[in-house]
This record gives C-alpha cells, sequence and structure tokens, in this order.
C-alpha cells in the first residue's frame, strides 16, 4: 500500500496568523501527475522517495516570500532537529540558532540568501531539547527556466560525532606533547588515549563512508578534477550519463566531455580563472551541453563549486542530464501545436461541410437526371472533386481527433487483402506490390475507414518515393512485447500488438526530413502535389487507438514504416450484414430546420425523393411557430446543431416540453459541435455528419425513425 505524505506550507501574515498552503502537488509529484508518461512518472517517483530516504536533512525554502519560510522538510530534518514538520513549515530556519551559534557565520547565510547565492557553513545549532549539534549546512538556489530565483533548497550534515573527533583528537595531540614535555607517560592513560583516537578515527572512516555511498547512490552526475582540469572522481551516475566508465576518464582532461568550441577554450578559461579568480561558471548554475563517448551532445544542467582538499585546490561538478525534460518539453509543444490545428481543422469543416453537401446533392440530383450522352462526363468530374474536397475535410478531422468513429473488430490481413487490387491499380505498373500477410489472425479494433486511410497514405507515400519503379512490400505480424523493453522506448503499454510493416525501395530520407515528415502540412513534394496532411493525419490516427508508429529510413536505400496497433485475442463483434440495395423510403413527416438556404433545399429534396413530407424551417423560433400555429403530425425532427438564434440541442429541449416522445436527429459540418453540446443532448442522441448522400440520409432517417423509444405528435 503506498502511503502519500502531505505537507503545508506556512506563510505569517501582517496581522499575525498563519497562512497555509497544501504542497502535496508540488512534493509528492509522482502520486499526482497523472498526465505524465509512465517512464517519466516512474523517474520522479524514485526521486521522491529517494529525497525522503536520504540520511542528510533537507528543507526547501520559498525564496520568493518574505523570511523565506520553510515549506518542505524531509523526514530526516525532523529526525536530526527533533522538531515535528507542522513545527517547520512556515518558519524561517533561524528557530535552529542559540546562544552558541557563531554570528558570523549567519551573516554569512543571510548575506547568500540575499544575493541569490550557494553557501556552504559549519555552525552549532540546537535541537528542540536545547541539545546543541554541529550542522555541516549546503544552501544552494533554485531558478526557474527564465533564471528567476524561486526557491533555496538546504541540505544538513549532521557532524557532531566528527567533531567531538575531532576535538577528540586534539586533546590527544596536546595530551601527548604535554606528556612528552613531562616525560611522564603512564601506560594506561596512553592505552585510553589509543582507544579514544581510534574511536575518533573509526567515526571519520564512518562519515567517509556514508558520503561516498551518497556520492555512489546519487541520481546526478558528481565529477572532481584538479586545478590542472583532471579529473578526479567520476561516480556511477556520471558514468550513465556520459557512457565512459571512471577508469576511462579518471587522469583525463575535463574537457574530453566538452563538445566545441567548449573543448577548445576551457584550458585558457581554467587558466584565466587561476590568475584572476573571476569565474563564469563555478558557484552559479547553469544549462550547457555535454559530449557522450559515442560523439553525441546532450543538454544538462552543470553546477560548479571549488573546494581545498589537502590544501589543494579542486573543484567538484554536479551533473543533471536534461535530455528527458526537452523531450518532454518538445511533445508539449508538438501537442499544443497539434490542438491548435485541430481547432483550425474544425472551424473550416463547419462551412465547408455545409458547401460539400450542396455541391454533393446537386451534381447527385443531376446524374439522375443527365442522359448518358449529355454533360454527364463533366458532372461526374465535379462530384469527383467535391468527394475529394470531402476527403480532404475528413483529413483535417481526423487529424484533429474530431471525427466521429465507429471502431469496429477487423482482421487486418482481411483488409490488406480486401484492398490489394485497388493498391496494385494505385501505384502502377512499374512498382510490384508484395504482401507478406501473418499466419495467424492479425485482431485489431478501428474504424473501418482510419485504417483504410493509414494504408492508403503510407502506400501513396511509397508509390512517390518510387518514381523509377520498385518493389513496396506489406507484411503483417504479431508481436508480444509484455516481456520487452521496447514498448518503454515506444511509449506503449506492454501486451500483444499487431505490426503492419510497409517498406519501399525508393530514394529514402535523410534525419532532417525524418524527424519533421509527421508534422502537419509537412511535404518534400513539389507544389500542388501534396497537402502535407497524408503522414500526420495517419500519425494523429495511430495515436488516437493508442498505437505507435516509426520510421527508418535512408538516403538511396528506401524507407520501412512500422505500425503498432493493440492485438485482439479473438474475434469479438459479428460482422455486418450487408446494406440492402433500395434506399428505405417511407410517408411519415418531418420537421426540417437548417439555416443554410442551399444545405435545406438539397435536404429536402433528399426527403422528398424517398416520400417524405418535409416542413421546413430557417431557425429556431420559426420551427416553434410551426408547431405552436399548424399543430402539424411530426414524426422526426431534424435539425442542425449550430442554429442562429438558439442551438439545435436547445430547440430540442423546448420542443420536448411540449412533446416529450419526440425523436430528434441532429446534423452538422463539425462533429466537436455535437461534443459541446453533449450537456444538452440525450446519452446517446442520433448524429449526421455532413456532407451526406442520399443514401446514408435515407438510411439514417429511417433508423431513426425505426428505433424504438420516443414517438411525436406534436
Amino acid at each position: 500500500m503506498k502511503v502519500r505524505r502531505t505537507y503545508t506550507r506556512y506563510a505569517n501574515m501582517s496581522d499575525g496568523r498563519k497562512r497555509g498552503a497544501d504542497l502535496n502537488s508540488r512534493i509528492a509529484i509522482v502520486n499526482s501527475n497523472d498526465t505524465l508518461p509512465s517512464q517519466a512518472k516512474a523517474a520522479l517517483y524514485i526521486l521522491n522517495r529517494a529525497v525522503a530516504a536520504v540520511r542528510n536533512g533537507i528543507i526547501i525554502a520559498d525564496a520568493q516570500q518574505p523570511d523565506y519560510p520553510i515549506i518542505y522538510c524531509n523526514p530526516a530534518f525532523e529526525e536530526i532537529t527533533g522538531y515535528s514538520q507542522a513545527e517547520i513549515l512556515g518558519r524561517n530556519c533561524r528557530f535552529l540558532q542559540g546562544p552558541a551559534t557563531d554570528p558570523t557565520v549567519t551573516v554569512q547565510i543571510r548575506d547568500a540568501l540575499q544575493n541569490g547565492r550557494e553557501c556552504r557553513v559549519v555552525l552549532k545549532n540546537y535541537r528542540k531539547d536545547g541539545t546543541p549539534f554541529w550542522n555541516e549546512l549546503t544552501i544552494s538556489p533554485v531558478r526557474d527556466d527564465a533564471g528567476r530565483l524561486t526557491h533555496f533548497v538546504g541540505i544538513q550534515n549532521d557532524i557532531t560525532a566528527r567533531k567531538e573527533a575531532e576535538e577528540a583528537q586534539q586533546e590527544t595531540v596536546q595530551r601527548l606533547q604535554e606528556a612528552y614535555q613531562q616525560a611522564i607517560v603512564y601506560a594506561q592513560e596512553l592505552k585510553g588515549e589509543i582507544l579514544e583516537r581510534r574511536r575518533a578515527e573509526a567515526a571519520l572512516r564512518e562519515n567517509e563512508g556514508r558520503l561516498h555511498s551518497v556520492v555512489e547512490n546519487a541520481l546526478d552526475g558528481i565529477i572532481t578534477i584538479d586545478e590542472q582540469g583532471l579529473i578526479d572522481s567520476f561516480n556511477p551516475a556520471a558514468e550513465r550519463i556520459f557512457g565512459y566508465s571512471a577508469a576511462e576518464v579518471i587522469g583525463q582532461n575535463v574537457k574530453l566531455l566538452m563538445p566545441e568550441p567548449y573543448h577548445s577554450q576551457h584550458d585558457s578559461y581554467l587558466a584565466n580563472y587561476r590568475q584572476t579568480g573571476q569565474p563564469k561558471i563555478i558557484g552559479v548554475g547553469r544549462e550547457v551541453t555535454g559530449r557522450r563517448k559515442d560523439g553525441s551532445t546532450f543538454p544538462l544542467d552543470l553546477a560548479v563549486s571549488e573546494f581545498s582538499l589537502a590544501r589543494r585546490r579542486m573543484f567538484i561538478g554536479l551533473v543533471r542530464d536534461l535530455t528527458r525534460r526537452r523531450q518532454l518539453e518538445t511533445q508539449l509543444r508538438q501537442a499544443q501545436k497539434m490542438e491548435a490545428i485541430g481547432r483550425l481543422a474544425g472551424g473550416i469543416a463547419h462551412d465547408f461541410n455545409n458547401i460539400l453537401t450542396v455541391i454533393l446533392g446537386q451534381t447527385e440530383f443531376l446524374l439522375n437526371h443527365l442522359a448518358a450522352a449529355d454533360l454527364r462526363t463533366e458532372v461526374e468530374q465535379i462530384s469527383e472533386a467535391a468527394q475529394q474536397a470531402a476527403s480532404l475535410t475528413h483529413q483535417l478531422l481526423a487529424f484533429s481527433r474530431q471525427q466521429p468513429l465507429n471502431a469496429q473488430t477487423l482482421n487486418l490481413n482481411e483488409v490488406i487483402g480486401d484492398m490489394e487490387k485497388m493498391l496494385t491499380r494505385l501505384i502502377g505498373e512499374r512498382i510490384n506490390l508484395v504482401t507478406r500477410l501473418s499466419p495467424a489472425p492479425a485482431w485489431i479494433k478501428i474504424d473501418p475507414g482510419q485504417i483504410q486511410q493509414v494504408i492508403m497514405n503510407l502506400v501513396i507515400n511509397a508509390r512517390d518515393a518510387m518514381p523509377q519503379g520498385g518493389q513496396l512490400t506489406l507484411e503483417t505480424d504479431l508481436a508480444d512485447l509484455a516481456g520487452s523493453d521496447l514498448f518503454q522506448s515506444l511509449g506503449l503499454a506492454p501486451g500483444p500488438y499487431v505490426l503492419l510493416t510497409i517498406t519501399d525501395t525508393g530514394i529514402g530520407m535523410d534525419v532532417e526530413t525524418q524527424m519533421h515528415i509527421f508534422e502537419p502540412f509537412f511535404t518534400t513534394k513539389d507544389i500542388g502535389r501534396g497537402t502535407g496532411l497524408g503522414l500526420s493525419t495517419t500519425y494523429a490516427i495511430i495515436q488516437q487507438n493508442r498505437g505507435y508508429i516509426s520510421v527508418e529510413s535512408q538516403l538511396g536505400h528506401g524507407s520501412t514504416f512500422k505500425v503498432y496497433l493493440p492485438q485482439l485475442p479473438m474475434k469479438m463483434e459479428p460482422a455486418q450484414a450487408n446494406l440492402s440495395v433500395l434506399l428505405p423510403s417511407g410517408n411519415e413527416t418531418i420537421l426540417l430546420i437548417e439555416d443554410e438556404v442551399n444545405v435545406r433545399l438539397v435536404t429536402r429534396k433528399y426527403l422528398q425523393k424517398q416520400g417524405y413530407t418535409v416542413l421546413e424551417a430557417n431557425c429556431a423560433q420559426e420551427a416553434l411557430q410551426i408547431c405552436r400555429q399548424q399543430n402539424p403530425q411530426v414524426n422526426l425532427v431534424i435539425t442542425d446543431v449550430i442554429l442562429p438564434d438558439m442551438s439545435g440541442p436547445e430547440l430540442g429541449e423546448r420542443l420536448r416540453q411540449s412533446y416529450p416522445l419526440l425523436k430528434i436527429l441532429y446534423i452538422s459540418g463539425y462533429a466537436n459541435d455535437i461534443q459541446q453540446q453533449q450537456g444538452s443532448l440525450d446519452h446517446n442522441p442520433l448524429f449526421l455528419q455532413k456532407p451526406f448522400s442520399s443514401e446514408i440520409l435515407a438510411r439514417k432517417v429511417r433508423e431513426a425513425l425505426d428505433t424504438p423509444g420516443p414517438q411525436s405528435t406534436p
């Protein structure tokens, strides 16, 4: 069972009261931040536990509040001082001072806090019960990404034993000197002094061992160098970060870990510091670039401090790898960019789909009445262009995740088999299509249109990469990632997956192109040959279905796209029955509310053609007036979700107040319209997205009329 510690910060108010603020969301990061990826969450969880588990006392003070109140303390701090958490939070740490506290040291601390500098001191503090203890205190400033000072972190090390050991050792030396001078050495006293010195040495060794353990187990890299810049120590975390073993770097110049131009400038910088004492990095934390053993560079946070060891000037560097943080920031920016494009796509879709509804509807009427020799070819071209425009809108909505879905259980092998002839015609005679399908069924749950769109987009991308011809291979396989580390690197949940691999022998891509191919509107094709939405739509669909897509490519050696989708253990749904060739019709009365005149005209024609009686209104108030004045026999209301005077759902509620059994079918050019109105809708509203054909409308209307439920006689 996980126990979550709750922390409260207390700040003194002007009237003497204390203001408390729950710090749980700041400190217990691992338990509160469910939006982080699992790997980041695990790392933060370990860090949180590590801070709570260390033997050194750790406090965090708010640098932006008067008197720097303490907002966090770990259990070790409570144990060392004897104060409880409630007695500590909200106070300045000077409550630990007492009569023997050196005032010059407190001045150093106060000066460091006021100037936002790191400070390392040794002073005598007092526990709650009044007993003194020696405190080796390190205070470090914490700054945000903008460089503003936000907090101070204090690390407290109880060195009372070491101090007592040092004092004891000094007393022993003094006694030996006095004994030598007086030439009176009593064996028993000497034996006691030797034992005492040994105890002091043992205490020193114990402290040294404790410090060694902290360094060896630290999450951050800790590197010490001498004044010539040669590496003196290299802890395991530094080994993991840079890829070198300690044996490989000890005795080497630290510039080995720096890329250009820092590599060439380091020796002169260190020489200048020895001569002038003017630091650039020493004593100030900053973000720099490091170089790993394999030559790759990465961002890191570096804090360097100077210390003396056996009268030698030494430097210690604390290194934190920022790679994962930068990846998360990139993912956040990408998510924000996609959200913005999604809003743009949705705004376009509403009006654009209204226009397409009219174009497709009128061309359908023309095709039904034109003779074969008339302008049929031209009208068919208009219809085809409008369908392409509808497909483009569909891609925009799919990319922005605003498209309504109808997920079904599908065998990916069967989907590819059904598409094979069409794909062969699509890629042309110069490209050889090869399919290698897994022997076992590859069951997935996805909207059929989505998986077909994914395959089409990847095949078209491969075709365009082989202008001189080549081979295109589609493979399916079953991949179980339950016992593999692969799922962590891909950000997938462990378990069985269906793997779709599409490989071409085309021109390939460089690394820079691979970094951008899934971005919306990015394309390497000539103007007019691509929208830049194909691969970005594919990426959005795969992400929407809890999958992953990756690419491997090299210039001149083709490309391989791999798509991972969660596998179902077996087929979970029956196949749908074939739809009837004849369109359903009826003689019921339908009230149609649509503010776009041309859309209303086309929809009315569709409905009248199927035998329905249609009453029209261009706004909600007109629809209500028709119901009040004419008292018609209405079997179904068809209303746009967005109307000029009120929303479709609001109109539906008004009508239901008088006619509670009324059936309502909502239509809209933007699926998000219906999602935004969910609070005003039935639990499962009937919805039809524009543009629609006469067949789709006829079946949806018949479905609404025949579905058991509300029936109306207004």
